[in-house]
């Protein structure tokens, strides 16, 4: 498999920039995961009252959603060891890097001013292309977010 992402070329650490945003975006799921499971141990505790007090409409109503709130829970971890499968994949990925400039009408704010020989303002932007090459099936959704992070960036 081989994934290419686009990111500035002023950037130092390219490919550290890259594992830096995965771990970014590891801790904020592992916080989900812990808010999920914090969620679902309460969810058993007001089964286990409801149960006690003989509330089987109460009970029932509580195991419903708390099969919900498990399978939400399944769905942040799948998540959680898409990010850390992708994460230790990339660490280890041997990778090249190819620079480019990237021009388009001029944007304040975007890149480098110029006049090309036309008489147009330019926004020019110097880019660095990473090419990651044998990997294993990384997610798609995890190389969107990464590259819809290096946008942002």
């Amino acid at each position: 498999m081989i994934i290419t992402f686009k990111i500035d070329s002023a950037v130092q650490n390219p490919k550290g920039k890259i594992l830096q945003i995965l771990e970014e975006f590891i801790s904020q799921a592992n916080q989900d995961v812990d808010f999920q499971n914090e969620t679902v141990e309460e969810m058993h505790h007001q089964m286990w009252l409801a149960e006690c007090e003989d509330d089987v409409g109460e009970a029932e109503a509580i195991s419903y959603e708390l099969e919900e709130e498990k399978s939400k829970l399944e769905s942040l971890e799948e998540e959680l060891n898409k990010l850390i499968i992708a994460k230790e994949w990339l660490d280890n990925a041997t990778f090249k890097i190819d620079y480019y400039t990237h021009s388009e009408p001029y944007q304040a704010g975007l890149g480098l001013y110029e006049v090309d020989l036309f008489g147009e303002e330019r926004s020019v932007c110097y880019m660095a292309k990473l090419i990651f090459e044998g990997l294993g099936n990384i997610d798609d959704t995890v190389v969107k977010s990464i590259k819809s992070r290096i946008a942002k960036t």
